[in-house]
């Protein structure tokens, strides 16, 4: 599961079903080198209140084609591309090159941030392989249930 920094635009995370950050043309952003993940929360206030599958991950290139480079839902490319295009259009997030999230089963939940603080950083990555989670609403229940600092965390 990654879960991205949402505080400064927690309803593109809702409203749109969206996460967006920059790339840069020849690869990635350091800051934002994602790795496939199944599942994105949304930070937000000391904790992670939302989280769904990632139905695809695009990027929008400033010139060449753009690209679905993983996805964990029954969504076609081109219809991945168009909806990735039309969210970051409506967000104003970023400019192009990006990467853009598209959720799908989104579910309430609360994953306690329990240090002192926020955390530093763009995104995180935890390990869930001792959650097991079945599906998005059996994970919104048992991260209810946990804490960040319980989490296994997961290092590229």
């Amino acid at each position: 599961m990654v879960v991205v920094n949402a505080a400064r635009t927690p309803r593109d995370f809702i409203d749109h079903r969206v996460y967006s950050c920059p790339a840069t043309q020849n690869g990635f952003h350091k800051s934002y080198m994602h790795h496939p993940a199944k599942y994105i929360g949304n930070y937000v206030n000391k904790g992670v209140k939302y989280i769904g599958i990632v139905a695809a991950c695009v990027r929008l290139n400033k010139s060449g084609p753009d690209e679905v480079l993983w996805k964990f839902d029954d969504i076609d490319d081109r219809e991945a591309i168009i909806r990735a295009e039309q969210a970051r259009a409506t967000t104003r997030r970023n400019v192009r090159p990006c990467l853009v999230f598209l959720q799908s089963h989104l579910s309430v939940t609360d994953l306690e941030y329990d240090h002192a603080g926020g955390p530093q950083g763009s995104h995180f990555n935890f390990d869930l392989t001792e959650l097991a989670p079945i599906d998005v609403k059996d994970l919104a229940r048992k991260l209810r249930e946990t804490t960040w600092s319980s989490l296994k965390k997961w290092y590229p």
